[in-house]
């Protein structure tokens, strides 16, 4: 069971408030001008997955106004779309039925993150829209048996498999967008978008040959995308995969519908997409976690646990590979090694909590100086070392003084203890990056360290610079 934190209504920013008022007007106002007919069903209706994707990505900001502001928004696109009073109030509750049921589910029955980062997050999440879907569809029966005179049950499972597709369309998207874009630090090549391009060919091939299989070609393909892009792209790739199904549909053109059984033909098709499309947003979304668990353990094994520095394994070998690879500055290389003084009294005066503590600033203290893409590591105990490929004596003498100049000033402050603080010797070894041996390098400014460290402490000393 979720335990959430709700605000009280005067802590919910107004500008918020109105922003979801908006974006419910937008997204249910695009819906109905889905609508082909004022006969028929809208194509998509992304306004209720919008609005559930809302309250679960920010609970904390789902108190009393907000529902309210969605109310607004629906009634406003009703009104705008010329809908009698009535129908336009009964519409309104059918969709904010289903928003109730599945924040209801959520908040009460399942666990899932919003992000949808476990093995069935995703299915949890089809369990969750199933039930929103039958709740909406059964005010929003009443509301077609009493508008368009249609059958209660018919139009119960009309309405439930065009908002259950619509909900499988938007809502993974939704909950998957993320805070802030990432950017890709690689070129993208032809090979990329080859997923993509047939997951294309396959919708294409739908229209060449149709018959009742035709709806299962795209399904290689959209798995192959589920395998090779994020989870988020391919939940935007399932959703205009399923927006342009229907559309296509509404508008008469797939060849996969019989005119005797048209509106039987309509429900079973929108069910099977709606199936079809969680094997990839199920595949999509186990490759996910798959993906962060190996980056957890890469991250676990290359990095040291408490000063979040490369390992001295990883250090080395990374090393290695910079010192083997092109620089686009190939006059020298410099090696720092670094080891804080007395740091055995911090120990016996502070405990260990305390020399862990003075070890994690000293570690970020370093990565905040060395520019970004130099090496960090820890080499064991209190000794550190930089390597910065492309680094002048100059330049390195520089970036060494200052770390020791900060550390000379770094105060650890400790409710009812002394501060802590320490200095720190460093060792600057220079070389030519073509003569540039690894261990020969590590040997140097070691050297230069233990001068530093038999020579006062508390200062740099230089080899081969």
């Amino acid at each position: 069971m979720n335990v959430i934190r709700y605000f009280r209504p005067s802590q919910i920013p107004a500008l918020y408030t109105l922003s979801v008022a908006g974006i419910i007007f937008i997204s249910a106002l695009i819906g109905s001008l889905s609508r082909p007919d004022e006969m028929s069903m809208t194509i998509f209706w992304p306004a209720n997955a919008i609005l559930i994707a809302l309250m679960f990505r920010y609970p904390q900001r789902s108190a009393f106004p907000v529902w309210v502001a969605a109310v607004g928004g629906y009634l406003l696109s009703n009104y705008v779309m010329g809908e009698p009073p009535q129908v336009n109030v009964m519409m309104t509750m059918a969709n904010l039925s289903g928003v109730i049921a599945a924040w209801w589910l959520y908040t009460r029955v399942f666990s899932f993150g919003v992000y949808l980062k476990s093995r069935y997050s995703v299915l949890h999440l089809f369990i969750l829209c199933i039930i929103s879907s039958v709740v909406s569809a059964i005010f929003g029966a009443i509301v077609m048996e009493f508008v368009l005179d249609k059958p209660f049950f018919l139009a119960m499972i009309y309405w439930f498999s065009g908002d259950l597709s619509s909900m499988v369309a938007f809502l993974p998207v939704a909950l998957a967008f993320p805070e802030k874009l990432v950017k890709i630090n690689r070129k993208l090549r032809l090979y990329d978008f080859l997923p993509l391009i047939m997951v294309v060919f396959s919708v294409a091939m739908i229209f060449v040959l149709g018959g009742p299989g035709a709806i299962a070609f795209p399904v290689l393909a959209l798995i192959w995308c589920a395998l090779t892009y994020s989870y988020f792209v391919n939940t935007v790739i399932v959703m205009f995969f399923v927006i342009c199904l229907f559309a296509c549909e509404v508008l008469g053109l797939l060849p996969l519908f019989s005119a005797d059984e048209f509106v039987g033909d309509t429900i079973s098709f929108r069910l099977g997409v709606t199936i079809l499309v969680l094997a990839p947003l199920v595949v999509a979304s186990m490759n996910d976690a798959r993906s962060r668990l190996i980056r957890k353990l890469d991250h676990a094994v290359n990095y040291d646990h408490l000063t979040n520095v490369l390992s001295r394994k990883a250090f080395e070998q990374r090393g290695e590979q910079l010192l083997s690879s092109p620089h686009p500055d190939q006059n020298h290389l410099a090696f720092l090694m670094m080891d804080l003084d007395y740091f055995k009294r911090v120990n016996d005066q502070f405990g260990h909590q305390g020399g862990d503590e003075l070890l994690v600033h000293f570690a970020k203290l370093v990565q905040d100086i060395i520019p970004p893409d130099c090496l960090c590591g820890r080499m064991g105990g209190e000794e550190f070392a930089a390597f910065i490929p492309g680094s002048s004596c100059e330049r390195a003498s520089s970036i060494a003084e200052r770390i020791r100049h900060e550390v000379s000033h770094l105060e650890l402050n400790r409710e009812g203890e002394n501060t802590i603080s320490t200095t720190v010797s460093i060792g600057v070894a220079c070389v030519n990056h073509g003569s540039a041996k690894w261990e020969e390098l590590m040997e140097m400014a070691d050297k230069a360290l233990y001068q530093a460290k038999h020579q006062g402490r508390n200062q740099v000393r230089y080899f081969n610079c």
